[in-house]
């Protein structure tokens, strides 16, 4: 039995162990947004790279950011996206009354 089929989990190109990722698409009149953020502390250097994507729940892309920016930590990456994903929401929110 492999890695994949014993545990859900998959080796990806680098040789690391990776959950499977299944898509759950929101209702209908719902929006479904997804945030990550990396961090490479190996180089030394003070990159990290942060994105946002917003779908529907046709899974049609409705909106994306990313970009490189500054960081110190891993968490610099990951608070940025939650900004961006709140700042969405308060949007969202204004739009809807």
């Amino acid at each position: 039995m492999s890695l994949k089929q014993k545990n859900g989990m998959t080796v990806g190109a680098m040789g690391r162990v990776e959950a499977e990722k299944q898509r759950s698409p929101p209702r209908p009149d719902y929006v479904k947004v997804n945030v990550d953020g990396a961090f490479d502390e190996a180089t030394g250097t003070a990159r990290s790279l942060w994105g946002v994507v917003i779908r529907n729940s046709k899974g049609e892309v409705i909106q994306g950011k990313g970009a490189l920016s500054e960081a110190t930590n891993a968490l610099n990456p990951e608070a940025i996206a939650m900004i961006i994903c709140r700042n969405f929401k308060a949007l969202v929110d204004c739009l809807r009354g």
